[in-house]
């Protein structure tokens, strides 16, 4: 298991704080009063700790809460412009290890700009993520409350389903071409949390692409579709074959590892649960 470690001692007060972020690079933080956001889940666990109004960038991605849509952008997920962050002046920039161009992190640090890189990669993660950022930000037990929330829902799912038999689930991100959930991705931890078993959790990569024969073959209970239009035409030969096992859930909530991935885990139990309250 990944470990997420934090070093909270005070250097001095002027020089500031020294965290250790996943890339195990020491980052000093002075103060967190301009904050840019490299990726829409770390924009919404900023919201969520109360700290959206020090966010003074945002990539063109960052659409949750609806504030984050009225902040400044600072270009893609993958590809974000560095001369339009270094023009916003943060003093802090938090970037993902899952999508942020290495590069671009590297020429923000040779501007002498913290960067502090997160990589969660289930719920245990960004349960771990959000500590570390609201104790960077100097709201930690906002962090604490926050996290205790999720583990609360989190642990009356898991104990519903303990003793039942697990159903087989086929999570689509996208439907033409087919391409799924497998192993080590945020949607195979919630699936297994809420009791199913991923039909591609063989898989030798995370997001493999797949035809109908090989949905048809790996015998699904449920398929759940991620897409955020689902009534698009494309549906029309998995709706044939696999009828009223058909599920949409919101992308959002399995493939964005922020606070909501909790609402998505609920859902998910639902679906697969549905005489459960």
């Amino acid at each position: 298991m990944r470990v997420f470690v934090l070093i909270s001692f005070m250097l001095c007060f002027p020089e500031g704080k020294i965290f250790i972020d996943e890339l195990g690079n020491e980052v000093k933080v002075a103060r967190a009063e301009r904050i840019v956001s490299l990726a829409p889940n770390i924009t919404e666990i900023i919201f969520a700790l109360g700290m959206g109004d020090k966010l003074v960038g945002v990539t063109d991605f960052c659409d949750y809460p609806e504030e984050a849509k009225k902040k400044e952008k600072i270009g893609g997920f993958i590809n974000p412009n560095v001369e339009k962050i270094i023009s916003l002046k943060p003093d802090l920039v938090i970037a993902t290890k899952d999508g942020n161009n290495p590069v671009a992190i590297e020429r923000l640090r040779n501007f002498k700009i913290p960067v502090f890189v997160i990589y969660p990669m289930d719920l245990e993660g960004v349960a771990r993520t959000i500590l570390v950022l609201s104790e960077l930000l100097g709201v930690k037990e906002k962090g604490i409350l926050l996290v205790e929330e999720m583990k609360k829902v989190a642990k009356e799912i898991t104990t519903k389903v303990q003793g039942r038999k697990k159903k087989r689930i086929l999570l689509l991100y996208e439907t033409a071409p087919m391409i799924g959930a497998g192993p080590g991705t945020l949607a195979d931890n919630l699936l297994k949390m809420a009791g199913g078993e991923n039909v591609l959790s063989d898989s030798p990569i995370k997001y493999p692409k797949i035809n109908l024969e090989t949905a048809i073959s790996r015998k699904p209970d449920v398929v759940i579709i991620t897409k955020m239009k689902p009534g698009s035409e494309d549906l029309t030969d998995i709706k044939k074959v696999f009828g009223e096992r058909v599920f949409y859930v919101k992308g959002d909530l399995v493939n964005r590892a922020g606070p909501r991935l909790i609402y998505g885990l609920e859902e998910i139990f639902k679906i697969l649960h549905p005489d459960e309250e």
